[in-house]
């Protein structure tokens, strides 16, 4: 149960510092009542400061980004998407082929790995390119009901 406990803990961590490497924390920072200086230190786990729960769920709707939610989530084995934008949707053909390009750089980065060995950043853009196409997929389930 530790050893699970940990794995959870190290998948957070990275999710944390991966989401603080692709957002402007200048940005999102005052949005959030906070200095950007906080933000980032709330985002490394290093730091004394930590990432309350009430902040993660703001942080996650200002930036659009749900992957430090998704790694908190895939410890229960929960895979989340969120619902379509406001903007006016895609045509069916353009999320369709959005789809399969999302799927065929899955494949070629499985492809390119050696042995099944991934490294963390492919590992990363992996997982960022598999939960586009749940999102995308989600989509196109809520355009087509």
């Amino acid at each position: 149960m530790a050893e699970r406990l940990n794995v959870r803990q190290r998948q957070f961590e990275q999710a944390c510092r991966l989401f603080s490497r692709q957002h402007n924390m200048f940005r999102l920072a005052p949005k959030l009542g906070l200095t950007p200086v906080t933000l980032r230190n709330k985002l490394n786990p290093e730091q004394p400061h930590v990432l309350k729960c009430a902040e993660l769920v703001a942080l996650t709707e200002l930036s659009d980004d749900p992957l430090i939610l998704n790694s908190v989530l895939n410890g229960l084995k929960v895979v989340t998407t969120p619902p379509p934008s406001e903007a006016p949707p895609p045509t069916l053909t353009s999320l369709i082929l959005a789809h399969a390009l999302d799927t065929g750089e899955l494949s070629r980065v499985l492809l390119s790995a050696s042995n099944d060995t991934l490294q963390r950043a492919q590992r990363d853009d992996m997982l960022y390119t598999a939960h586009m196409g749940i999102r995308r997929l989600a989509d196109l389930i809520h355009r087509l009901q």
